[in-house]
């Protein structure tokens, strides 16, 4: 079957601001995004064409071109484009797209919804675009994406890291239908002067002696732009979704944040200011895993979509800390003094649920010698869409393990948006540069 993959001419015109990014062709088309309408124009391969927005026919006609109009800003839409030829389909692609903010959106004066139209300021707007069939996978990272460590991209699927020479255009044709693919560009770009010099001040100050390539990792920041792809059956592309009527509770998209430390014990002199030599920290002693081993902290969040609203909830739980000797023998375990998890609710509209969630918490060791941890700290904005898609955009700290997962209704059972290891535990000191992440399902 000849297979009709819609590629991208990706053209941006907003305050003044132009990006042109070009795909490579694997049949003519384009796509322009602007904040309020989609522009989809393809090579024209059959006699007529069905377009499909949450699996509701919303066009049909002779030609190669459609323009959805009247649209919500900053607002992601999937949509399913099946050419016919004599009746017969003949060839289909999914495409999945968000339009651009609009910065004279009114926006209530609430911190969840001012940080969510930050997230989506000039500098970090950046979002992928996908094209889906069941055999290829095209991404194009668009936006005001720079890396100047050395000019391109790391790209990683799984967390396997892929090609280090990346523009931001990937077409994957090694997938196979049925299964998840999680993409990930990214970008380095160097802190300020000022910035490195406080760095330096706080690590001479804590008699910290970092090795030239750990310099190098804390003088750039890391932006991380990904993209978690389920890549359909191919009766799939031709057929509508038939979702079975269930519960709203059976109908929520689940959300789990975890941090933990991989060793059994680590190096208290990594974590403790006013450390005694030899003593450790009590760690996971495990790898990436939604459930199975400790923990440092998990946060599980909620969220579920009725006829008229949204609603969304989280849960926190929180480790206490042991310390052991050089030879590993147990002195204490204490339950952390400084552990903030907040949520901050933004819309909770029928067809959008944003909510914000705040993550401060010690590693944590405070004992009779007056000892105290960097926290570990990360803030996440989340948009979730009643056709089950999310987008994710915030910061975290470089330390220890992060990951999140996503529980998607009537697809995989989870979801893993992203598996970050620990770059140095000295990356949980405030000064030095959070990594910044924009996923999207």
């Amino acid at each position: 079957m000849k297979k009709f993959l819609v590629a991208v001419l990706f053209t941006f015109a907003f305050f003044g601001f132009n990006a042109k990014v070009q795909a490579e062709k694997l049949f003519d088309a384009e796509v322009k995004t602007l904040s309020d309408q989609i522009f989809i124009n393809w090579e024209d391969i059959g006699d007529t064409y069905q377009v499909f927005y949450n699996d509701e026919r919303i066009w049909q006609g002779s030609k190669s071109e459609f323009t959805h109009e009247g649209l919500n800003s900053n607002y992601q839409y999937n949509y399913k484009i099946i050419a016919l030829d004599n009746k017969e389909k003949i060839d289909a692609v999914k495409v999945k797209t968000k339009t651009l903010p609009n910065k004279e959106n009114s926006y209530a004066i609430s911190r969840a919804l001012i940080t969510e139209k930050l997230g989506e300021s000039k500098k970090s707007k950046a979002f992928i675009d996908a094209q889906v069939t069941s055999d290829v996978v095209k991404l194009n990272l668009r936006g005001n994406v720079v890396d100047n460590l050395d000019g391109n991209l790391e790209l990683f699927k799984n967390g396997n890291l892929i090609s280090s020479n990346e523009d931001g255009v990937f077409v994957d044709k090694e997938v196979k239908p049925g299964e998840t693919n999680t993409y990930k560009f990214v970008a380095k770009r160097k802190v300020s002067k000022e910035k490195i010099e406080e760095i330096n001040n706080k690590l001479e100050k804590e008699n910290i002696k970092l090795s030239e390539k750990e310099k190098k990792a804390v003088y750039y920041k890391p932006y991380e732009y990904i993209k978690i792809v389920k890549v359909p059956e191919e009766s799939q592309l031709f057929n509508l979704s038939s979702l079975p009527s269930v519960d709203p509770y059976d109908n929520a998209i689940r959300f789990r944040y975890r941090t933990f430390i991989a060793q059994d014990k680590a190096p208290a002199k990594s974590l403790i200011k006013g450390y005694t030599e030899g003593y450790q920290f009590g760690g996971d002693g495990r790898s990436f895993c939604y459930s199975c081993g400790t923990h440092r902290t998990q946060v599980d969040m909620q969220v579920v979509f009725d006829s008229n609203s949204s609603s969304s909830n989280y849960d926190a739980d929180i480790s206490a800390s042991t310390l052991y000797d050089e030879n590993g023998n147990f002195i204490s375990s204490n339950e952390p003094t400084d552990a903030s998890v907040t949520i901050n609710r933004g819309h909770q509209r029928s067809d959008l649920n944003f909510f914000q969630i705040d993550h401060s918490v010690q590693v944590a060791y405070t004992s009779v010698f007056n000892w105290a941890t960097p926290n570990i700290d990360y803030s996440f904005g989340i948009s979730s869409y009643p056709n089950k898609s999310f987008s994710v955009s915030g910061t975290r700290d470089q330390a220890p393990y992060h990951e999140m997962y996503a529980s998607i209704p009537y697809s995989d059972a989870l979801v893993p948006i992203f598996r970050e290891p620990n770059v140095t535990f000295e990356h949980l000191i405030p000064v030095l540069p959070n990594a910044s992440i924009n996923a999207s399902f």
